[in-house]
C-alpha cells in the first residue's frame, strides 16, 4: 500500500494516541536522497 500511496501512514500502531506519516524525497534522476517523517 505504501508504494500504491507514495507515503507510509501510521495509525495507533504503537500507541492509540500516536499517529504519523512519512513521505520520501528523490533527486532529478530519481533517486531517493532523503524521507522526511512527522
Amino acid at each position: 500500500m505504501v508504494r500504491k500511496r507514495g507515503i507510509g501512514i501510521s495509525v495507533g500502531e504503537l500507541d492509540e494516541n500516536e499517529n504519523g506519516i512519512s513521505a520520501p524525497i528523490f533527486d532529478q534522476r530519481n533517486n531517493l536522497i532523503a524521507f522526511i517523517s512527522v
